[in-house]
């Protein structure tokens, strides 16, 4: 249950599970231009789910434990329950990182806005915030939103003091994934550019719109959402 004291009636229910997961692979990539498409969120996450699997899906089927897939029981595994235990624990692997991430981001950004002691105070806010620590056990996507929502604020505050390419980069690719895991991020990232834009936009005046920052932010952002969509294939 989770190690919580509530049994089956948990946000977990929500959890995108491997075989979830190879199901929506299977789907976006068996047939060009099905039209298919997952009723319930976008592709972003459960392809990250896929890509971090990915290493121990090889080894199976170079070692002759996963054959012949099927989408029926056991799935071509061997031993099906242990590969879908282990393809669970690198999703769960990956929350982890993305709530670690999340944290350092909040440290970041408030170290970058207010300086050290607020940034560690909003730091332990995060890192103790009980949705967080839920989430960072679990394969819902609403921690790897976070993450890419706090990486394109970051981002944005960055880039508004720089010309270099990374953070726009970082902003457009950061602010892409977020809307290809749960597309009510858009109301949190409209802001974002006109953030990065505004202090170089009182020096250059209205050619900041077309900076090369703003260049490559556009371009990062429709070629991630593309990619992270599966808009070339489907």
């Amino acid at each position: 249950s989770w190690g919580l004291p509530n049994g089956n009636s948990s946000w977990a229910a929500d959890a995108i599970g491997p075989v979830t997961t190879l199901g929506i692979v299977h789907r976006s990539f068996s047939e060009w231009n099905s039209g298919w498409y997952f009723f319930k969120y976008p592709l972003g996450y459960p392809f990250l789910l896929f890509l971090v699997a990915t290493p121990y899906l090889a080894w199976l089927r170079i070692s002759g434990g996963w054959h012949s897939p099927t989408s029926k029981y056991p799935y071509g595994f061997d031993d099906p329950e242990s590969a879908l235990l282990m393809i669970s624990m690198t999703g769960r692997l990956l929350s982890v990182v993305f709530a670690l991430g999340t944290v350092a981001l909040t440290y970041a950004i408030g170290n970058r806005l207010l300086g050290r002691w607020p940034a560690r105070i909003a730091a332990f806010c995060m890192a103790t915030a009980y949705p967080i620590i839920y989430y960072a056990h679990t394969t819902n996507l609403d921690i790897g939103y976070l993450f890419w929502l706090l990486l394109a604020l970051y981002a944005a505050i960055v880039a508004a003091e720089s010309q270099r390419a990374m953070p726009w980069a970082t902003l457009g690719i950061a602010a892409a994934m977020a809307v290809s895991s749960k597309e009510q991020g858009f109301a949190f990232l409209l802001p974002l550019p006109l953030i990065a834009v505004a202090k170089h936009a009182r020096r250059e005046g209205v050619a900041a719109v077309w900076s090369r920052g703003s260049l490559t932010m556009a371009a990062a952002a429709v070629i991630t959402a593309l990619l992270a969509n599966n808009v070339l294939y489907n």
